[in-house]
């Protein structure tokens, strides 16, 4: 899967991340899958911020738009948000299982830099 997502990020230079992570049983997110990510599309994955996220880690910047995808809902996250990796965008769609039950939800990030007054970013 993080070989699929890197070819994917690589034919889609409008796109700045993709990733999945799934809701805890006790409320916490934490990622699943994110692949090295490109950023400066320069052939490279170099430092820690175009590193891959281990498996687990807690997602702490987590918020509202997380929980309703992780509860079934597709959501936009109309709020330019800035965190460790950058300023995006973020699109969240729940991923189901064989029952129907979510079990993960699939992150999609778009580059926000540049696009809009500091006073509407919010930090993660």
């Amino acid at each position: 899967m993080i070989e699929v997502e890197k070819a994917w990020l690589q034919r889609n230079p409008n796109v700045a991340d993709i990733y999945t992570y799934r809701q805890l049983a006790d409320g916490k997110f934490v990622f699943i899958v994110d692949s090295e990510t490109d950023y400066d599309h320069n052939g490279r994955y170099e430092g820690p911020r175009e590193s891959r996220t281990p498996i687990g880690t807690p997602n702490d910047s987590a918020d509202d738009f997380d929980a309703r995808a992780a509860n079934g809902e597709a959501v936009f996250d109309p709020n330019i948000t800035a965190d460790e990796w950058g300023v995006w965008v973020s699109a969240m769609q729940p991923m189901f299982d064989a029952r129907g039950q979510v079990e993960a939800v699939l992150g999609v990030d778009f580059p926000a830099e540049g696009g809009c007054a500091a006073s509407s970013v919010h930090a993660r």
